[in-house]
């Protein structure tokens, strides 16, 4: 068994850490103090107020830094993603297999996370879900053999990912279009109804495109009980290691899964979401809820984005798939290289 005595349970006590580095979170910490107080009566402050504070904090940190907003989220960002990856450092004088932690070394991703701002406003040519999509005027929409339009899932501005893109493997400019047709529910590539539209124009070009034949523009029908409506996204990045089932077939070693899971999500971190279905993805790899994936998709694809069910608070408005399932969409990864998008295999599984 690994002995949790000897793992840092903070950055500080990291020994990779330098010593400018301990100075910099002692510094911010005092000033997110200063300008916030606490979480509770922080959190029971008027959303506006929360941002103005946050934004003011944002400021002072920057000139903190000597950096501006964007770098400084980059900066942050970039240390945390380092700071999962070498946390596998403190297993290699445990009982863990060395054959295991040197795998996983390997193994670690980036993944962007995606979240959902439901109540939000949507500015023009941002990420969202749902609503109209931004479109160039010569696009044709996606239709189904019954010729039913599919819905239109999501849009992703791609310069707004490419800060959280540590691996520097997606477009830095353009956006990215999902469809997917709920109306025949496709589990696997041979299926169809599911498309990926890349656009690496002008953003000045698109204009708001209503879903063909909709009765009610801004709202799209999923499916006949639920509405897929305008929401806005954010974005943060973490590291990702592979499910057990995708890990065997990656490399074909096996070990305990109790032992194999634990350690991955001692290496993620406790406080890490990548057993949550809350979020999309944007890369990393597929929380798998029934088979191995990447046995699917074969050794040559790489994750492009999961989807998953997607419920706003219970309201009505959403999507599911199958049985509160994932969507997994993988790339060729020289399509990928080249931005060519219209070879995407899909996978569905639920429970």
């Amino acid at each position: 068994m690994t002995d949790e005595s000897n793992i840092p349970d903070n950055f500080e006590e990291a020994e990779f850490i330098s010593d400018s580095q301990r100075q910099i979170f002692e510094k911010a910490e005092s000033l997110v103090q200063e300008m916030l107080g606490n979480v509770t009566d922080f959190k029971s402050l008027p959303k506006s107020e929360q941002e103005k504070r946050i934004n003011a904090l944002n400021g002072r940190l920057c000139e903190m830094l000597g950096m501006n907003e964007e770098k400084m989220f980059s900066s942050v960002d970039n240390f945390i993603y380092d700071v999962r990856k070498n946390r596998i450092a403190r297993y290699e004088n445990t009982e863990v297999p060395k054959d295991l932690l040197d795998d996983l070394k390997h193994l670690v991703k980036n993944v962007i996370y995606i979240k959902a701002e439901i109540g939000g406003s949507v500015c023009s040519y941002t990420s969202k879900i749902g609503g109209n999509p931004d479109l160039p005027a010569d696009f044709k929409w996606y239709r189904n053999n019954n010729g039913t339009p599919f819905t239109f899932v999501m849009q992703v501005n791609c310069s707004e990912i490419h800060v959280f893109d540590k691996d520097n493997i997606f477009p830095e400019n353009g956006m990215l279009y999902f469809f997917y047709d709920f109306e025949n529910n496709a589990w696997d590539s041979e299926d169809g109804g599911y498309a990926v539209y890349y656009y690496d124009g002008s953003l000045s070009e698109l204009k708001p495109t209503a879903f063909p034949g909709a009765e009610n523009p801004g709202v799209h029908y999923a499916d006949e009980n639920r509405t897929l409506t305008e929401t806005p996204v954010s974005f943060f990045a973490e590291s990702d290691l592979p499910d057990y089932e995708d890990y065997l077939n990656m490399n074909g070693k096996e070990y305990d899964i109790t032992e194999y899971e634990s350690t991955k999500y001692k290496i993620l971190g406790y406080d890490s979401i990548a057993y949550s279905e809350e979020y999309f993805k944007i890369g990393g790899y597929s929380n798998i809820i029934q088979n191995s994936v990447v046995e699917e998709m074969g050794d040559d694809y790489i994750q492009l984005c999961q989807l998953s069910t997607y419920e706003c608070n219970g309201d009505g408005c959403g999507f599911e798939f199958g049985d509160s399932g994932n969507l997994y969409l993988y790339i060729n990864r020289n399509d990928l290289a080249e931005k060519h998008f219209d070879n995407i295999k899909l996978l569905l599984q639920c429970y």
